[in-house]
């Protein structure tokens, strides 16, 4: 009988010991943490699109287009850009600060963020084929970020580091508006499935922040 009860009782002990694990770790159950999202705008989402299709590269065509903080995976294109954990903030000037710069939409004020790294994968890519990558970020508050984009190679061998680090643009202070940049996606690193792991890095600063996020495939 006691042995009985000792055995029940490690049962118990270690059934509590895993509930709790599940309860309190990030990813259990095989499931992303959750991330809250902003208020999505479709309307300015398809006419950003199709700006960008308008003022695509000759001879490139959109494939993917991701507004950051409101939408966890693009929902437009053959090629997938998905957010794998962070934060998400809306922007907004202070009533003193003045209007925001010309140009600037309520899709790059939305972002996502990280203290350290904005963990994304891009799937759905052919290797035979070109793909050029393009994002606006800003240091809106003018917290000092600088950051880098990091290309990783799914089971971690090789690295790129397509985007440097940088000093990022700021509103509050300088009255910028958010950078654009672009890199050549190097498809040798997409595994079988045709997926890559992309990192926005921070360098220096509160956090790592990011806006958009869009792909062309190129001749």
């Amino acid at each position: 009988m006691k042995r009985f009860t000792g055995t029940l009782g490690r049962i118990l002990l270690l059934a509590l010991v895993a509930f709790l694990m599940g309860a309190l770790l990030p990813g259990a159950h095989g499931q992303e943490t959750e991330i809250a999202l902003q208020e999505r705008d479709a309307k300015a989402i398809e006419a950003r699109i199709e700006q960008l299709k308008k003022d695509a590269p000759e001879g490139a065509t959109l494939v993917s287009y991701l507004d950051c903080g409101t939408e966890l995976s693009s929902s437009f294109g053959t090629a997938k850009i998905t957010v794998l954990g962070g934060k998400t903030y809306t922007f907004a000037p202070a009533q003193d600060a003045g209007p925001l710069p010309e140009g600037t939409s309520i899709l790059q004020q939305t972002i996502f963020f990280a203290e350290s790294n904005i963990d994304l994968k891009v799937s759905g890519v052919d290797r035979t084929k070109r793909y050029q990558v393009h994002l606006t970020w800003w240091d809106f508050d003018a917290g000092g970020r600088t950051q880098s984009v990091i290309c990783k190679q799914s089971r971690g061998y090789m690295l790129s580091v397509p985007v440097a680090a940088q000093s990022l643009p700021n509103f509050a202070v300088s009255g910028d508006g958010p950078a654009e940049k672009s890199f050549r996606l190097p498809v040798h690193f997409a595994d079988a499935e045709g997926n890559i792991d992309l990192k926005i890095r921070k360098e220096f600063g509160p956090n790592a922040v990011v806006s958009e996020l869009w792909i062309y495939e190129v001749k």
